[in-house]
């Protein structure tokens, strides 16, 4: 999928937490943009952690802090289920269009692969030639990208440790940064802007219901939860909304009105009784897994 990315007046305004990853990523990548007599950054970044953490989120808002900009994400998986060679071929044009972007356009390009896992695995627990051949295809084109143009390729990945080693290497992937899962100060900003978002134009009176001593309690009892479980717990609790405020008449077939539209604490409230978070359905030890990966 490729995105053309329009500046935005507040970026990473959609993210809560990771502010110390973003302050680190801005200097990186966004900086030398602003700044031309700056040397601009062309190794790769690895993004790793909990799926849900806000990897892909992070690397929109950071291509929206340039600006204009040639922004493509690649799904690892899609990559991998096509026949043999095509995944290859993809590969190829996927790096060329972003050179096209960059050197005739003048535009930066951003290559997102997401689950890089699925397309970088180590060779020494490959299965098939064709895996192997994939791995060496994308190391060469990460080699020569450096040569092409202003093109940044990041990967993102749930599973740090089944990565070939060669990723890591000097100019390829050597610069990482692991996103946990969101502290309780972190959960406050995410439930904020959920708000935000899911009152729209009643949203004054959505944070009369929801006031700052429940976003406190909110937060406090959704320890573990990650962004987008705080994102399935909202919507659980805005269709909660719709059912309360409108009926739906079975003889009639017809929807009737009953209060005005606004979120309430009741309706998060029901929800979380419902909702089960992710890192309710995996072992303490996934959740360790990346905390000694990091160490």
């Amino acid at each position: 999928m490729t995105e053309n990315v329009i500046k935005k007046n507040k970026p990473f305004s959609k993210i809560g937490g990771h502010k110390d990853v973003i302050r680190e990523l801005r200097y990186l990548v966004e900086l030398p943009q602003k700044f031309t007599n700056l040397a601009k950054f062309k190794d790769g970044i690895l993004l790793y952690g909990p799926p849900g953490v806000g990897k892909t989120l992070l690397m929109r808002e950071l291509a929206a802090s340039i600006g204009d900009c040639h922004f493509e994400i690649v799904q690892g998986p899609e990559l991998m289920s096509q026949f043999v060679g095509q995944g290859e071929e993809q590969l190829r044009e996927i790096f060329k269009n972003a050179a096209w972007e960059s050197q005739k356009r003048k535009l930066p390009s951003f290559i997102f692969f997401d689950e890089i896992d699925a397309i970088l695995s180590s060779r020494d627990n490959s299965d098939t030639q064709y895996e192997v051949r994939f791995v060496n295809q994308f190391l060469s084109l990460v080699d020569g990208f450096h040569d092409r143009g202003d093109i940044i390729v990041i990967g993102a990945t749930n599973r740090p440790h089944s990565l070939d080693s060669a990723l890591k290497r000097s100019e390829r992937f050597d610069t990482e940064y692991y996103l946990s899962y969101p502290t309780i100060e972190d959960r406050k900003e995410i439930i904020k802007i959920l708000i935000q978002k899911y009152s729209s134009k009643n949203v004054e009176i959505c944070l009369q219901s929801i006031n700052q001593t429940s976003i406190d309690e909110l937060a406090q009892v959704t320890e573990n939860y990650n962004g987008s479980d705080l994102e399935g717990l909202f919507k659980k609790a805005y269709e909660k909304m719709k059912h309360r405020c409108f009926k739906l008449d079975d003889e009639t077939g017809e929807f009737t009105q009953e209060c005005l539209p606004v979120l309430k604490k009741q309706d998060l409230e029901d929800s979380f009784k419902l909702y089960i978070p992710h890192f309710k359905r995996q072992s303490q030890n996934k959740i360790n897994y990346y905390e000694k990966f990091q160490s």
